[in-house]
């Protein structure tokens, strides 16, 4: 199962630590990791896009002004793709997007895993077997940990 990671270079950060959470239970399409230098970048977006399972945007001021960004959402609606917009911004968001539920990022990227992973368990129930497991085995370390 894999997630491509759309988003804006000036919210690149934010976009890093979700990859980093996300990656703990499933791929992660993003452009860092997946296009090799000298490669034709645009070939490899679409390809990406073609290739995963779920299309997840760091919606943002600069995510909605980036023309890039609105071609690569409607590559995916275009698809078929389920497209989950990360919102961080909810200022002039785009019709498309907006139609949409969103999962809101305040301050906790946990919440924002934790929902993106509820919404890609309803098309893949074993991701959400498998997130509950972790977290059980990480509650359980941790008491042995404190005691």
């Amino acid at each position: 199962m894999q997630a491509f990671l759309c988003y804006s270079r000036r919210d690149k950060k934010i976009a890093e630590r979700l990859c980093e959470e996300l990656e703990l239970f499933c791929d992660v399409w993003v452009d860092w990791d997946d296009i090799a230098g000298g490669s034709p970048w645009e070939e490899a977006i679409w390809k990406g896009i073609i290739q995963s399972d779920y299309f997840v945007i760091l919606v943002s001021e600069a995510s909605t002004a980036s023309p890039w960004c609105q071609k690569e959402v409607n590559i995916a609606q275009r698809l078929g793709k389920p497209v989950f917009p990360v919102v961080l911004d909810d200022r002039n968001i785009p019709p498309n997007l907006a139609k949409l539920q969103w999962i809101v990022f305040d301050s906790s990227m946990d919440d924002v895993v934790r929902d993106l992973l509820a919404a890609f368990g309803h098309r893949h129930p074993d991701l959400i077997r498998s997130f509950l497991w972790i977290v059980a085995i990480a509650q359980f370390l941790l008491l042995l940990v404190k005691n």
